[in-house]
């Protein structure tokens, strides 16, 4: 009965180290707004619950631009119960060259922050949305507001507090 029980133990933790390195992957939607630009960049984030890294790929939707990178693991993390309040940062390359560093902070639905380019332009991003959200955050961004009403409707969609810091 012991060896029949010791294998079985063996069994299921091997299959356990075999599934637990695999980790599981989330897909956030994600916006990007530029400051001082009209020009909007929508995508995805990626992100590895196991590893707590994450990757992103955006891209222009007037443009060609392209920029992919990733998120680090969080450098704060308040809680080991939830992912909500971890802060962390990220880098990533665009297509025409500019390189890219934010910072970003997690709530109950994705992540958001904010980062400036090698170019010296500011940038802020909220990801965690769905397809409507998608669609109504980019109307109300292009819609001619001013920098200051975008990131208004971007701190009252979660934004709000990480722009105060």
């Amino acid at each position: 009965m012991i060896n029949l029980y010791s294998l079985m133990l063996t069994w299921i933790i091997s299959i356990c180290l075999l599934i637990l390195p695999s980790g599981c992957t989330v897909t956030y939607k994600a916006v990007v707004n530029y400051e001082n630009s009209k020009d909007l960049l929508i995508g995805t984030i990626d992100n590895n619950t196991y590893q707590g890294s994450a990757s992103f790929q955006f891209r222009s939707i007037s443009t060609s631009l392209t920029c992919e990178g990733i998120a680090e693991r969080p450098y704060y993390i308040p809680s080991a119960w939830t992912i909500k309040g971890q802060r962390g940062r990220g880098f990533g390359k665009c297509s025409d060259g500019r390189d890219l560093k934010f910072e970003y902070e997690t709530d109950e639905y994705g992540a958001y922050g904010r980062g400036k380019d090698s170019l010296g332009n500011f940038f802020y991003f909220i990801s965690g949305l769905n397809d409507e959200e998608v669609t109504d955050c980019i109307n109300k961004l292009r819609s001619g507001m001013s920098e200051e009403q975008a990131k208004n409707y971007i701190g009252d969609t979660r934004l709000k507090k990480f722009l105060k810091n």
